[in-house]
């Protein structure tokens, strides 16, 4: 048993009091869950609450975009297709093949050059098939 820790002692009282307990289990997050909340002066205590409360000038205007922070550095695989689905949109037609109503799993963004590049014309759209095939080149 670690230094300074005694076990189990007979006879002692445990912290968790009734009162404790109670307080506790209504100040959990999971307290609320199944409770309706949709109370007019509910609502509106909240709302009077939150009023006058804005984004301080510093994080209102973080660039986005290319200066974006999800953007810069070596990590940035997925974010870049982030970009890209949101410059170019989620085609459902493979360029090569031509297969068409294809889903989110059956096809992929794929870089024509092989360089991680934020331009738009150096992303094409293809089957996992195709996509395979392509990267095994």
């Amino acid at each position: 048993m670690p230094k300074g820790f005694k076990g189990f002692q007979k006879g002692h009282k445990s912290f968790w009091t009734d009162e404790l307990k109670k307080k506790a289990s209504e100040n959990h997050p999971r307290y609320w869950l199944g409770k309706k909340r949709d109370d007019p002066e509910y609502l509106k205590k909240i709302s009077e609450a939150h009023k006058g409360q804005h984004s301080s000038p510093s994080t209102e205007f973080k660039p986005t975009g290319c200066k974006g922070r999800e953007l810069l550095g070596d990590k940035v695989y997925r974010n870049l297709h982030y970009w890209v689905e949101r410059k170019l949109g989620k085609p459902t037609k493979c360029e090569q093949c031509g297969k068409d109503v294809l889903t989110s799993k059956q096809i992929h963004w794929a870089n024509k050059s092989g360089e991680y590049k934020k331009d738009v014309n150096d992303w094409v759209r293809l089957c996992v098939r195709c996509h395979f095939y392509k990267d095994r080149k």
